[in-house]
């Protein structure tokens, strides 16, 4: 199974899902993550790459986080996904504007840095709030593995079919 998150930078949110997943080690389960504003915001979303790499790195998730962020949200991303993941309704609705998005896209709550609910002014708490979001990411990714268990996902090898 091909799993697709997308954020709107790719700096933050969905590469804590995507490093989180892939260290998982579902056999046969891949998973990428875009932002539907990547491209856009790359300079702007270079400390928050860096917070999050760091932190990824402190979590022991290093080997598993992609090496740079800001990979623009394209149809072909989507396209090779058996499953997307817009980390909010915001996320979904830029998506929705430019791409088919396919029906079975997922839509979790995960407020952005920034939004309401995750704003923060100090390097303190922009780290709490990597913190926080972490924990909320691998709470619904550990939900979405579960959600497909049993008839899709064998717990011998915790696989997604």
């Amino acid at each position: 199974m091909n799993i697709l998150y997308v954020c709107r930078g790719n700096a933050f949110r969905s590469l804590i899902a995507e490093a989180y997943t892939n260290s998982l080690g579902l056999p046969d389960v891949a998973c990428r993550s875009a932002g539907t504003l990547a491209v856009e915001h790359k300079g702007f979303n270079q400390q928050s790459y860096q917070r999050t790499f760091t932190f990824l790195q402190a979590q022991g998730l290093g080997p598993f986080t992609k090496d740079h962020y800001a990979d623009a949200l394209t149809q072909a991303h989507i396209n090779w996904a058996d499953m997307v993941v817009c980390l909010n309704a915001v996320v979904c609705a830029e998506a929705k504007d430019t791409y088919s998005l396919p029906k079975s896209t997922l839509v979790w709550d995960v407020a952005d840095m920034g939004e309401p609910g995750r704003i923060a002014v100090t390097e303190s708490a922009k780290t709490a709030a990597v913190a926080a979001a972490f924990t909320q990411i691998t709470r619904l990714v550990d939900d979405l593995v579960r959600s497909k268990a049993p008839s899709d996902l064998n717990p011998d090898t915790r696989s997604l079919k």
